[in-house]
């Protein structure tokens, strides 16, 4: 019931006994609008009263709040961030309303968001996003759409009630977890120009790079004319990277090509990537031509008089690496025609033999010279020093000595032994005969035992020796025995190519016994096992020399 102004005016006019009238009306109209109170609380109640951080609630207008219970929401126990919706439903104890946001734990802010239901209603205050009763009742059901990225932890604040009883909670939900972001490639530049002015360009650099973690990814090239003139480097690596793309210019003409560089990989949303290439020849590049390169730039020969050097392998190759036929031709400058190579005509990779005569030729320096042709390459013709020296024959030794050893050598810094045996003599002139035979062995147990003796071996190569030439004698003053004696020899390993090696005799001294130096071999020195005899004109030739002090047959005995 309600008091219209025309009653309200006669009311205030009239005399006291009528004034409980007016009293009873104001309770009337007092009851006749408590449920329209009711009514606000229920529908379109006043937001940003929920207990959230800096808010209120309702218990501001209508008093006699509960906190932690009384208004509940079945709220999920953890969010999927960009997950489906998610139903919720809001209950209070008796007939009334609700309001209902969500925010983000660390920061307070809007978590996610609402699509009402049939008896409620969202709007937005500021930032944030309410949910709230529209229709008075206990039980409010509507979706929250979590947040698509992950949030952390969110927390739900509620409030409810009715006019005089009025509730407040809150939830809080953590994160499941979400999906991993997407990963992506980017490369910079995104495109690439190349200008071709009789040289081929510069290389240049594209970065590779990808969001979140390092990506694996591989590169291709394409082109659409002109054949295949575009590389890239490396075919494939880990962001982030540099992939160096280049142009093979050579061959192409002047004009304008096109091209691509492909940069792929499986786990990014964006592959592949292309990154166009364009090249503008305006000047040609004239095409490359190989050089011959020599394994040697000059070769030498040394000999004496009458005697023998072994010949010399040159390789021949091309600076680019192809196949290149050649021809090879030997020339002396003097002499005559002590010079030669072989084949003479060949392949690159090759190698030629270079091969010197010495008959006929007195002591002195000759000269001489291979030269190698080709129409294949830029440098030809190329010449090859040689040069020849035939030394004078040594003089004649003070006297004729003789040699008679059999001794066991150590190879200096490594693990095998040397038998070496023989007999020989020098005579007048300088010139050396007899020869011998050599086992090389090698020890099974690691070395020389500490007695003295020949390790057990296994054998690794035997042959004969003979003398090639003499050096020096130099004999124990004032005595027929004992001396120095050093000649050049030729080994002759059996299933082996010879060698050629420096042997010292020595019968005297601290280092006594026989050194053998193998020319770009091993070396090996006096170990004091065998027999050593050096003799000069008219001495005995039995003797045991300083090298060693046990017979022959112990030393064999030991071996």
């Amino acid at each position: 019931m309600r008091l219209t102004h025309s009653n309200h005016a006669r009311a205030a006019g009239e005399s006291s006994p009528r004034r409980p009238r007016a009293i009873l009306a104001g309770k009337i109209l007092a009851v006749l609008s408590a449920p329209f109170l009711i009514y606000a609380f229920g529908g379109n109640p006043p937001l940003a009263h929920t207990g959230a951080p800096g808010e209120g609630t309702c218990s501001s207008c209508h008093g006699n709040l509960t906190a932690g219970s009384g208004v509940t929401v079945n709220a999920p126990a953890s969010y999927t961030p960009g997950g489906a919706p998610v139903s919720m439903t809001v209950t209070i104890p008796s007939i009334g309303g609700f309001e209902l946001t969500i925010l983000t734990q660390s920061g307070g802010t809007a978590a996610g968001a609402f699509t009402a239901g049939a008896q409620n209603g969202t709007s937005t205050v500021g930032s944030k996003q309410y949910v709230y009763s529209t229709v008075e009742t206990t039980s409010w059901t509507f979706n929250w759409m979590p947040p698509a990225t992950d949030a952390g932890a969110v927390v739900l604040y509620v409030a409810g009630g009715a006019h005089n009883t009025n509730y407040s909670n809150s939830y809080v939900i953590p994160s499941a977890g979400g999906p991993p972001p997407a990963l992506t490639l980017s490369a910079m530049p995104s495109s690439l120009s190349f200008t071709v002015n009789g040289t081929t360009p510069p290389t240049q650099t594209v970065q590779v790079t990808s969001s979140g973690a390092p990506l694996a990814f591989t590169t291709t090239t394409a082109t659409t004319s002109g054949g295949t003139w575009l590389t890239a480097t490396p075919p494939g690596a880990n962001t982030p990277m540099g992939v160096t793309v280049g142009i093979a210019a050579a061959g192409l003409a002047t004009g304008t090509y096109t091209g691509s560089l492909s940069i792929a990989a499986a786990s990014a949303t964006n592959s592949p990537l292309s990154i166009p290439v364009t090249v503008n020849v305006t000047t040609p590049v004239r095409p490359s031509v190989p050089t011959l390169n020599l394994g040697a730039p000059s070769l030498t020969f040394n000999a004496s008089p009458g005697g023998s050097a072994t010949p010399q392998n040159v390789s021949v190759t091309a600076s680019d690496g192809s196949m290149i036929t050649f021809n090879a031709a030997a020339t002396a400058t003097s002499g005559g025609s002590w010079l030669s190579v072989s084949p003479g005509t060949g392949t690159t990779p090759g190698s030629e033999a270079v091969a010197v005569n010495l008959s006929g030729l007195a002591a002195g320096t000759y000269q001489g010279a291979v030269t190698f042709t080709s129409s294949a390459v830029s440098n030809s013709p190329l010449s090859l020093p040689v040069t020849l020296v035939v030394a004078p024959p040594p003089p004649p030794p003070s006297g004729t000595p003789q040699f008679d050893v059999v001794t066991v050598d150590r190879q200096t810094g490594g693990s095998d032994w040397l038998l070496l045996d023989g007999t020989g003599s020098a005579d007048s002139s300088g010139q050396v005969k007899g020869g011998g035979s050599f086992t090389r062995f090698r020890s099974t147990f690691g070395g020389d035992d500490g007695s003295g003796s020949a390790p057990a071996s296994a054998i690794v190569s035997n042959g004969t020796w003979t003398p090639t030439s003499f050096t020096s004698f130099t004999p124990v003053s004032g005595s027929d025995t004992g001396g120095t004696l050093v000649m050049e020899v030729r080994l002759s390993p059996q299933g082996a190519s010879p060698r050629d090696a420096t042997m010292t005799i020595n019968s005297t001294g601290q280092n006594s016994g026989v050194t053998l130096q193998i020319h770009g071999g091993a070396s090996f020195e006096p170990a004091g096992i065998g027999h050593v005899s050096l003799t000069g004109t008219g001495g005995s030739s039995g003797g045991s020399g300083g090298g060693g002090t046990r017979s022959v047959d112990d030393a064999a005995s030991r071996r």
